[in-house]
């Protein structure tokens, strides 16, 4: 990903320098705006372990982390200063306009690694859309997600399923070229997409265009046209590129990892409450305050416990008998829910 940021800053500084010799000042901003979503909710979003510097990444793929952060921000602040003059210099002392725009560096230029993106990109926002009908929240796991498109779009997306898996939160990320239609029968898959391409097609002898022939994709249905049981776990959403199907049903043993995860949420908040940066280091303390459901706490902190050392930097561990809120050890204690689970946090100095 840090070849695929430094890439996007360079076709921003190309597109600039083109748009700004024909005076197209107002088709650069909507650039500027594209390149800021894609550092904040996508470069930073997905190396966020690497640059708070979590346990058990090495110090040069940090350090690294942290210098590619710098290289952009310094980029993208010395490209914004034309337009927006008085944010830029609030974030440069001592004037941005004593630098100039940086030039193009052609070796950075990465065509293949921004495509690749592009469709990972492409395939995370269909699978949010997917969630979002089902009214699944990104925190709760799930089984399964499968990608349905051409040979190339599917080689780019193959790569970087761990980053897609990691952001839809799910298992297993499966890829296919395989996709039933039943609409146009006498119609190949293949002629489908082409059609989709070239805006025309030939059925029949006569020749249909974009106009004509709308296609649409539907989960299979039985014969009296109401979806199967099977087809009701999935949830569909796609382009014309690419269908995404999300498996929606809920599975018993993917439910530690969403307690997991809401237990870390927990936590972070008490952290940032607590005034701490990810850098401090703490012991983390926990007491079950209700339990009607008779979660088995001591298991999931067992069975989980590398997920929360690398995200918490800490173990998660009963609180001792005896210690009180009063004790000069303790940071902040506080009760937080997770569902019908309430526990009690305790955020305990490390002497």
């Amino acid at each position: 990903m840090d070849r695929w940021i430094f890439a996007d800053c360079q076709s921003l500084l190309q597109f600039m320098e083109e748009e700004m010799r024909g005076y197209r000042l107002y088709t650069v901003v909507p650039r500027l705006l594209q390149v800021i979503d894609n550092l904040t909710n996508w470069y930073i979003r997905f190396n966020r372990k690497r640059l708070k510097g979590a346990a058990g990444l090495g110090v040069e793929d940090i350090r690294t982390a942290l210098d590619t952060l710098f290289l952009v921000l310094f980029t993208v602040v010395r490209a914004m200063a034309p337009f927006t003059p008085f944010i830029t210099e609030i974030y440069k002392h001592g004037s941005i306009y004593f630098l100039h725009i940086p030039p193009v560096k052609e070796e950075l230029f990465d065509p293949e690694i921004e495509r690749k993106m592009a469709a990972m990109q492409k395939v995370i926002q269909l699978g949010r859309i997917a969630r979002e009908r089902r009214s699944i929240s990104l925190k709760a796991p799930l089984m399964s997600l499968a990608v349905i498109s051409d040979a190339q779009f599917l080689a780019d997306i193959d790569p970087l399923k761990s980053y897609v898996a990691d952001e839809l939160n799910v298992r297993e990320v499966s890829l296919t070229e395989d996709e039933e239609k039943t609409a146009l029968p006498c119609l190949t898959q293949q002629e489908l997409r082409q059609h989709q391409k070239d805006k025309k097609i030939t059925v029949g002898g006569i020749e249909l265009d974009e106009n004509d022939l709308t296609i649409v994709r539907v989960l299979a249905q039985d014969d009296s046209g109401q979806r199967s049981d099977e087809s009701l776990r999935w949830e569909a959403s796609f382009d014309l590129a690419v269908v995404v199907l999300l498996d929606a049903a809920p599975h018993p043993e993917l439910l530690d990892g969403g307690l997991a995860s809401d237990v870390v949420n927990r936590v972070q908040r008490l952290r940032k409450k607590a005034g701490l940066v990810p850098t401090d280091d703490v012991h983390i303390q926990y007491d079950i305050v209700e339990n009607p459901d008779e979660v088995d706490m001591q298991r999931l902190v067992k069975s989980r416990e590398a997920h929360f050392m690398s995200t918490l930097r800490a173990r998660l561990e009963p609180t001792p008998t005896g210690v009180a809120v009063a004790d000069g050890n303790v940071i902040l204690e506080e009760e937080r829910a997770l569902g019908s689970l309430v526990l009690r946090f305790r955020l305990v100095a490390v002497k």
